[in-house]
């Protein structure tokens, strides 16, 4: 992996704090004799947790220190025990405790750093899906626009057969382009487990060129014939008919 790729595994951190393996220890050295200015970013890690430590350090109470001396002097029958030394030793310990505390800490800084980051990745890739949703969106109303606009585009009424309806369907026809598009229009919705079929009339015989879904605001495409004198639209049983139920035909329009 390159560069930016490494860096938001989080190894590097972990590195700097101790907490990878010796697996993980080999692939970040890999990556640091590959990329020699990652070593910066080690060290203002590890002065980092060396300042954390420092600054959030807490000195014991001198009541402290006194009863550890106090301690140490009345284990002195068992061998020689040296003030000094084990003063030293008793600063050690507790910086040690410090250091582990700090640790600890940064360890639960840096996990909450992380699962914000990859909680901001997440909602960055929603985002940018969103927007690219929107983007074909915008592009493929445009290009619609573009077709209906167009010159050769023939605009298509399929008025109600029966003189008591007043559904009307729109189909927009282009032999330029061998395309067409349908918009239900006012049709209402057919009955339960029926669908709406359109049919093109070729020389007296009608041919379908598309199963229909129920989505008024949408252009659905439909299959383009060229030698087509009409479109029709009839209610066929839910997956459409090899025939249609003439019976059934609810819009027809010339073209």
């Amino acid at each position: 992996m390159n560069k930016d790729q490494f860096l938001n595994t989080g190894l590097l951190e972990q590195y700097a704090l101790g907490l990878t393996s010796e697996e993980e220890n080999q692939l970040v050295e890999q990556h640091l004799q590959a990329y020699p200015e990652l070593q910066k970013e080690v060290d203002e890690i590890r002065q980092a947790i060396e300042q954390y430590a420092l600054q959030n350090a807490i000195p014991p109470h001198p009541r402290v220190k006194s009863q550890v001396m106090s301690d140490i002097d009345a284990s002195s029958s068992s061998g020689p025990v040296n003030k000094k030394t084990g003063g030293i030793n008793f600063w050690l310990t507790f910086t040690t405790l410090l250091s582990i505390g700090a640790l600890i800490t940064l360890m639960f800084l840096f996990s909450k750093k992380q699962t914000q980051h990859q909680q901001l990745k997440r909602e960055f890739a929603e985002l940018q899906m969103a927007c690219n949703d929107k983007n074909s969106k915008a592009v493929a109303d445009q290009e619609m626009l573009f077709f209906i606009k167009d010159r050769n585009t023939q605009k298509i009424s399929l008025a109600a057969i029966s003189d008591a309806a007043i559904s009307e369907a729109i189909a927009f026809w282009n032999p330029e382009v061998k395309k067409a598009f349908i918009n239900l229009g006012n049709l209402p919705d057919p009955p339960s487990g029926k669908q709406y079929q359109i049919w093109a009339d070729v020389d007296h015989v009608m041919i379908s060129v598309g199963l229909l879904n129920n989505n008024h605001a949408a252009m659905q495409e439909i299959d383009f014939l060229a030698d087509a004198e009409s479109l029709n639209i009839t209610i066929e049983p839910k997956g459409g008919s090899l025939e249609p139920s003439v019976e059934q035909l609810i819009v027809s329009g010339k073209i």
